[in-house]
């Protein structure tokens, strides 16, 4: 009986699975933006650390957020991408030299490369805008550390040293996860944990609040060429408006008037402001406009200038009594 005829062998190098196509495409995403957000905590704890009035640091920053949950969840997930890579090539369950392997290595060493080019750039531009010496050298060495360590990694992949060397492999492995577990938890002790970051919020809230009775008191002198004597007076049927109050406690905010053109509004906040670069620009027709606040209760005083503001309606106001 004759034998059919067997199908070519695939050559080594020139299979890929979608399965491969899965795991380096995953490893690669997920390195791309691990190595990103690594870069972006890294600035933020440089800025934490080395304070500059010029660049002040927010520990509500939404960047910082964002880097913190990445690296929660991308960072590990990428480590075990790339182990579960090698294990599959050292089984003989993954080629070991693949066309999608090489573009993709490659690819990563032209965009480390990219980075560390433009980044350098970035922030050879912040140190001649001002930025203090110490800050700019830490952040270029935080570019080159992050950048050159994902190139000379994957420079060793390209010679497939990790896959030849699985103990060195896990080294890595272990050191990148040691320095991912150092970094998460100095983003958590500059950024505060998430206790803290919900205080911060609720005291913006708050600080919206203020200026939202701010708003509604200088539309009422518009309309009466007075202040009201309590907040209750703002109080508008037609539109339903109604003073807010505290986001946590419900009770009213403070309001005083307190000459004929001076007001203060006052709140008991849970944590002091960050300091503003500069000073606000004053409001138009009012003398005050700095919210910053320190923790616990503070005030905030206003006064009304007439020739912005003539006594004069100019604004219908509608009332309960109108």
């Amino acid at each position: 009986m004759e034998t059919p005829p067997q199908p070519p062998a695939v050559p080594q190098g020139s299979h890929t699975t979608p399965r491969d196509f899965a795991l380096y495409a995953g490893a690669m995403i997920a390195l791309y933006w691990s190595a990103l957000q690594l870069g972006v905590l890294w600035f933020a704890l440089i800025d934490r650390l080395f304070p500059d009035p010029l660049h002040p640091f927010t520990p509500s920053g939404g960047a910082l957020r964002v880097a913190l949950s990445s690296l929660l969840v991308v960072g590990p997930v990428a480590l075990w991408l790339l182990r579960t890579i090698h294990r599959n090539i050292r089984e003989g369950h993954m080629p070991r030299e693949s066309r999608l392997q090489k573009w993709l290595v490659y690819l990563t060493l032209l965009v480390a490369g990219v980075v560390v080019v433009i980044d350098l750039i970035a922030v050879l531009n912040s140190f001649l805008s001002g930025e203090l010496t110490v800050r700019f050298l830490l952040k270029a060495l935080a570019v080159l550390t992050v950048a050159g360590s994902g190139f000379a990694y994957f420079w060793y992949e390209v010679k497939g040293f990790w896959v030849a060397h699985p103990q060195a492999a896990r080294g890595a492995s272990a050191v990148a996860a040691l320095v991912l577990a150092l970094s998460i938890a100095g983003g958590l002790w500059a950024g505060g944990t998430p206790g803290s970051q919900r205080a911060i919020r609720l005291d913006q809230v708050r600080v919206n609040d203020l200026q939202t009775i701010q708003f509604r008191i200088l539309e009422y002198w518009r309309a009466r060429g007075a202040l009201p004597d309590s907040l209750e007076e703002l109080e508008d049927d037609l539109s339903g408006f109604r003073a807010p109050k505290d986001p946590v406690s419900g009770a009213p905010y403070g309001y005083e008037k307190k000459g004929e053109r001076t007001f203060r509004l006052c709140a008991t906040f849970a944590t002091e402001s960050p300091p503003a670069p500069q000073a606000p620009p004053p409001a138009p027709g009012l003398a005050g406009s700095s919210w910053e606040h320190p923790a616990g209760f503070a005030c905030f005083e206003r006064t009304v200038d007439e020739s912005f503001f003539p006594i004069k309606a100019r604004v219908p106001f509608a009332t309960p009594e109108s």
